[in-house]
C-alpha cells in the first residue's frame, strides 16, 4: 500500500477546545479551518499546502496513541516510524529489511521534514488549545495557560499570533487584582513584541500607551519593571511608535516619574532614553540623576548605575555642566569610602577627568 507523495497519516490524541468541533466518518475528509479535532482520529497532513483530512480509526489503530509518521518513496517498501523512538517498527520482516539495507540520505530527509511538520502542528494545536482558554475568562487554570504562554511567545510566528489573536486580552490581565496574572501577561506581551516587527505594527500604541503609563507609577518593582520592558519593545526598534511617543510627551512624563520609580525600573528607563532618543534630552536626564543622586539613597547596584549613566551623558554632551551640589556629593562621597573602596577610585576619577580639570586628576592622587 502506499500513499501520495508529501502526504503522512498521524495516529494521535489531538484535541484542541473550539465551539465547532470537526465531525468525522469512516471516510477520509477535508478538515475545515478553525474546526477542533476530536481524539483518536486517523490524520492526514499535505506538507506543501498544510491541508489535514482525517477519519475514525480502525479499532487497532484508536488504541495506539503515539503520533506515527510514514515516509514516503515510491521505488521503496514503506517503514512505520514513530516519532520520539529511536529505531523503526517492525511490519512486515521482508519490507522493514529491505529499508534498512536501502536507506539513504533522501529517505532520512523525508522522516526528518515529517517530524518538523508534526512538531509544528502539534505546538500550533497547543498555543490554540492555551489562547482559547486564555480568552474563554477562565480563572481556575489561568496561571498554568500564562505561564505556558510565555514559553511559547519567543517565536516570531507564535508572537504575531498572540498579539492578533489575544493582544486585548492580555491587557486586560495586566490590571489583574492578582499580582501573578499580572506579571505573567505582561512578560508575554514584551516577549511577543521584542525583536518582532510585525507583531508591533499590530498593537494601537496611542491606545496602550495611556494604560501602561497609568499603571507604571502605582506597581510594585518588579511589575514596573515589566511594565517598562513592553513601552520599551513597543519604542525602542520601530521608528513611527516612538515619534508617536516623543510627540505624545512621554519621554517628559518618563523624566518625571523617573525618581519616583523603584530602583530597578529606574535603570529600565535610562535604557530606554538610551536606545530612542537623541541629544534632546540630555540636559533634562542629567539634571534628573543629579538631583536624584544628591537627595536619594540607593543600594550600590543602582547608585554605581545611575552615576555612571550621568558620566556617560556628560562624555557624549560636553555642553551639560555639573551643578557645584553635585560636585560636593561626589567629594563627600570620596570622603566617606575606604581607600581600597573600587567605587571611590571612580568617583574621584570622574571627578577631574570627566566633571573638572584632567591635569588635577594625578594631584589628587598625590594626595591621597
Amino acid at each position: 500500500m502506499y500513499i501520495e507523495p508529501l502526504k503522512l497519516v498521524v495516529l494521535a490524541s489531538l484535541v484542541s477546545p473550539s465551539f465547532e468541533l470537526f465531525v468525522p466518518t469512516d471516510h477520509w475528509q477535508l478538515v475545515p479551518e478553525g474546526e477542533a479535532l476530536p481524539r483518536g482520529l486517523d490524520i492526514r497532513m499535505d506538507l506543501q499546502t498544510g491541508d489535514k483530512w482525517a477519519k475514525l480509526s480502525d479499532d487497532t489503530s484508536a488504541q495506539n496513541q503515539d503520533i506515527v509518521a510514514v515516509p514516503i518513496n515510491e521505488k521503496r517498501p514503506l517503514a512505520k516510524v514513530t516519532i520520539g523512538k529511536d529505531t523503526a517498527e517492525e511490519g512486515e520482516a521482508a519490507e522493514n529489511e529491505a529499508v534498512e539495507n536501502e536507506a539513504d540520505d533522501e529517505d532520512q530527509g523525508h522522516i526528518d521534514k515529517m517530524k518538523r511538520a508534526l512538531e509544528v502542528s502539534t505546538g500550533h494545536l497547543e498555543l490554540d488549545e492555551t489562547l482559547q482558554y486564555v480568552l474563554s475568562g477562565k480563572r481556575a487554570e489561568l496561571v498554568q495557560h500564562l505561564e505556558t504562554l510565555v514559553d511559547q511567545s519567543h517565536g516570531l510566528k507564535e508572537g504575531i499570533s498572540i498579539v492578533e489573536r489575544a493582544f486585548d486580552e492580555l491587557l486586560k490581565l495586566t490590571r489583574d487584582e492578582n499580582v501573578t496574572v499580572r506579571d505573567l501577561s505582561l512578560r508575554v506581551i514584551a516577549q511577543c513584541l521584542r525583536h518582532n516587527k510585525e507583531a508591533v505594527e499590530k498593537v494601537n500604541v496611542v491606545e496602550v500607551l495611556p494604560v501602561l503609563f497609568e499603571d507604571l507609577e502605582n506597581s510594585n518593582n518588579f511589575i514596573q519593571k515589566r511594565i517598562l520592558g513592553v513601552i520599551s519593545a513597543l519604542v525602542v526598534e520601530d521608528e513611527a511608535n516612538a515619534k508617536i511617543f516623543d510627540n505624545a510627551g512621554y519621554f517628559t512624563k518618563l523624566l518625571a516619574q523617573l525618581p519616583h520609580l523603584q530602583e530597578d525600573a529606574q535603570l529600565r528607563v535610562l535604557n530606554i532614553f538610551e536606545d530612542v532618543t537623541d541629544h534632546r534630552y540630555d540636559e533634562a536626564l542629567f539634571k534628573t540623576l543629579e538631583d536624584m543622586l544628591i537627595t536619594k539613597s540607593f543600594n550600590q547596584y543602582a547608585l554605581e548605575s545611575l552615576f555612571d549613566a550621568a558620566c556617560s551623558l556628560k562624555r557624549g554632551n560636553n555642553a551639560l555642566k555639573a551643578s557645584s551640589e553635585f560636585i560636593n556629593w561626589i567629594l563627600e562621597q570620596v570622603d566617606k569610602r575606604q581607600k581600597s573602596d573600587p567605587f571611590r577610585t571612580k568617583l574621584l576619577e570622574a571627578r577631574h577627568e570627566v566633571f573638572g580639570n584632567r591635569l588635577a586628576l594625578r594631584k589628587a592622587f598625590d594626595e591621597l
